[in-house]
């Protein structure tokens, strides 16, 4: 009797996952069953990847079939973001010379395309005046206190203008 089995299904969901990705090999329904059609999408797996079509599993095909899915994953996955804020309770203040204050120089900049006088602000890395008054003209436009320092709540809107904004295809500086 075939019964159900966690590594199978494991398996089929992975050849699955790869067919729907694209990969030249029959779909695998995922059942936790070993049946034919999870055997014939393994013998399609092991004939792309230069492994003798038996349609078995041996640990070669098994580490084959997990190292495709992974890479696939990982091909399509959203790439990790930096989280450079200190901490929440950090305030970035007039004078601060940082890769935190090149940051926000950068993402002021990126914004021109929706607040059209940060464009003149200088990337140097220092959080100068010119910076400060940016960030001031921000945090009125976005409702933050407008102290022109950077704490949490002045980072967390200018991230989130940014991702929306910067860099769009309809837009340009």
């Amino acid at each position: 009797m075939n019964e159900y089995r966690q590594d199978v299904y494991t398996l089929q969901m992975w050849l699955s996952a790869l067919h729907c990705a694209g990969e030249k090999i029959p779909a695998a329904t995922p059942t936790g069953h070993y049946n034919e059609m999870t055997a014939a999408a393994v013998r399609a797996f092991q004939q792309l990847h230069g492994i003798e079509p038996t349609g078995v599993v041996d640990l070669e095909t098994w580490n084959a079939v997990r190292d495709a899915y992974g890479a696939m994953c990982m091909s399509r996955a959203e790439p990790d973001g930096a989280r450079i804020f200190p901490s929440p309770t950090y305030i970035m203040t007039l004078g601060e010379k940082s890769d935190l204050a090149l940051c926000v120089q950068m993402m002021l900049e990126g914004l021109c395309v929706v607040y059209d006088d940060f464009d003149d602000v200088a990337q140097s890395g220092v959080y100068d005046e010119g910076t400060a008054e940016a960030i001031k003209r921000f945090q009125t436009i976005n409702g933050v206190e407008p102290t022109g320092n950077v704490d949490k709540a002045t980072w967390d809107r200018l991230v989130k203008n940014y991702n929306v904004f910067a860099n769009h295809p309809g837009y340009v500086c």
